[in-house]
């Protein structure tokens, strides 16, 4: 009930729900950031405006070797509490580029 719905009621709202993946090598330093769009109301052009509602792969090589990932949640439609947007997502399959042991 607090939150509303993207693009507002004339769909013309420039909403978005963002995640942040964040790397972090074994001494918790950040190895940098990966930002993807789960909803992205932004253009000018309504025929672009999404929300996700399937599975999409998530590059996260930018991040270089990391020991662990933060996720972060972000969105538009933020009140007195902070987010109001649900914020919560699945994870599917990570995919390691490191070779096997010995090679």
């Amino acid at each position: 009930p607090f939150s509303k719905k993207f693009g507002g009621p004339a769909g013309t709202d420039p909403d978005w729900l963002k995640l942040t993946i964040t790397g972090l090598d074994a001494a918790g330093k950040e190895t940098g950031t990966v930002e993807f769009y789960l909803a992205d109301f932004q253009s000018t052009d309504p025929a672009e405006d999404y929300i996700l509602n399937t599975w999409a792969f998530v590059n996260l090589s930018p991040l270089g070797e990391v020991q662990r990932l933060q996720f972060r949640l972000d969105s538009s439609d933020k009140g007195a509490f902070g987010v109001n947007t649900p914020t919560y997502l699945c994870l599917d399959t990570i995919l390691s580029g490191r070779p096997p042991a010995g090679q």
